[in-house]
């Protein structure tokens, strides 16, 4: 029966190759942990009678010291980072002998990120009755997004930004899952409050347009007319020339005052209209 205890150990060059990986790709990271949480780095080989853990050169945990160890380690062997911190990425190297004194090692490259906060997420209302959904967190490096509608996900949106329209929306709610290598957060269910737009045929004509053209229901420029040319036949007496005279007079300054106050209420009409648009 075939048994990963039968394979036999791997060659010195083998191991000095996979140490050189580590050297020249130091972002090659085997596990991610997220800053201020507990992070257990597990042991990556079978559990020996002998476990010892270096962080870089220095040996922080040996099962056969214990009273001068800086970290400890559970049940399974893994090694216990009680509170993350940037200083804690870097490499780590576990050591295993077993009852024979075979010795078997293997190196783990931890990368620390931030934790990722509770996304928000942000309603815009667009004028061709779409509606955008961004979602945000401050966190800025490796992150990931995953849309979901209504409890059901989203495939082929991949982004921090998702469009719907207003017909496509109903009263679907919306949230949005940021993820980065170490830690993951879900926004709050989101609904839009956006109202559909809809487009009224500008009228041919205003009300303003029409009463502006007439004066007492007739044309204005006509009225006009009547008023001053509405002297009469010329009377060949002095006096009747001079009773002419006096009433086209009079004619005239009606006529100016007539015509001052079209012009005023046409001006006060089209400040009133301006101020409605």
């Amino acid at each position: 029966m075939w048994s990963p205890w039968c394979l036999p150990e791997p060659p010195a060059s083998a191991q000095f190759l996979f140490s050189c990986i580590f050297v020249f790709f130091p972002e090659s990271c085997t596990h991610h942990a997220a800053l201020g949480q507990r992070f257990d780095l597990p042991l990556p080989l079978p559990k020996e009678n002998r476990i010892r853990w270096k962080f870089g050169s220095k040996t922080i945990y040996d099962s056969r010291s214990a009273n001068s160890n800086s970290h400890s380690v559970t049940a399974q062997g893994a090694l216990i980072l009680p509170t993350v911190s940037q200083s804690n990425s870097g490499d780590y190297t576990v050591e295993t002998v077993n009852k024979d004194g075979q010795t078997k090692q293997q190196t783990l490259h931890l990368c620390v990120h931030e934790s990722v906060s509770k996304p928000t997420v942000t309603v815009k209302c667009d004028k061709l009755n779409k509606v955008q959904f961004t979602c945000s967190v401050p966190q800025k490096n490796k992150l990931t997004y995953q849309w979901a509608e209504s409890g059901k996900i989203i495939d082929n949106e991949k982004g921090g930004v998702l469009v719907r329209t207003l017909t496509q929306l109903g009263s679907n709610s919306f949230t949005c899952k940021v993820s980065n290598p170490a830690s993951s957060q879900t926004s709050d269910p989101t609904k839009s409050d956006c109202v559909k737009i809809v487009s009224l045929p500008k009228p041919t004509s205003r009300p303003e347009e029409e009463e502006e053209a007439s004066l007492f229901g007739l044309p204005f420029w006509l009225m006009v007319g009547i008023l001053a040319g509405g002297g009469g036949k010329t009377r060949g007496t002095v006096s009747s020339r001079c009773n002419d005279t006096y009433v086209s007079f009079f004619q005239v300054v009606v006529l100016m005052l007539i015509v001052a106050i079209v012009c005023c209420s046409i001006n006060r009409k089209k400040r009133r209209m301006h101020r409605n648009r």
